[in-house]
């Protein structure tokens, strides 16, 4: 479990890159999106001075894939597919001196997906989350771990107003 503390001082630098098309592709929108970010810090006074940045992956990116089509009348199919990742980090602030181990964070990609249709106010869909059903730790410590939610499947019945 992770605790607030005043760590004291900190300097933190990032750089974020991101593009973004949209196209008509078999009578349908396709819009692509993606990003890449860099960041880094560290704590620059108090007991943990020189200590990594704590819960701030080194990179992060990210792909969005979006495309819908009409269909006949005011019906329309779609699908979408999502993939995040991040590389590098830590868990923790650590007391310098402490025997305790810091944690590095999980290195994590991830890919999600929906596919469905709509028609006129309702939208009916088949989805997937963490499709590749990857694991990784959300949390280390001596005595823990917890891992991240696997694989899940589902149909979802949506209506707009």
């Amino acid at each position: 479990m992770s605790y607030p503390i005043n760590a004291g001082m900190a300097e933190s630098w990032g750089v974020e890159a991101e593009a973004v098309g949209r196209f008509s592709l078999l009578g349908g929108d396709l819009r692509l999106s993606g990003s890449l970010s860099r960041q880094e810090g560290e704590v620059t006074d108090g007991v943990y001075k020189g200590e990594e940045l704590a819960q701030v992956p080194e990179w992060i990116a990210g792909a969005d894939v979006n495309y819908r089509r009409p269909f006949i009348g005011d019906t329309a199919v779609f699908f979408n597919i999502n993939w995040s990742g991040q590389w590098g980090g830590v868990q923790e602030l650590i007391r310098p001196g402490l025997t305790t181990p810091n944690y590095d964070l999980a290195d994590m990609s991830l890919v999600n997906g929906r596919i469905g249709v709509d028609i006129k106010n309702v939208q009916l869909s088949l989805f997937v989350t963490n499709a590749t059903d990857e694991e990784f730790s959300v949390f280390n410590s001596s005595t823990t771990e917890r891992l991240n939610t696997p694989r899940n499947w589902g149909v979802q019945l949506r209506y707009r107003w």
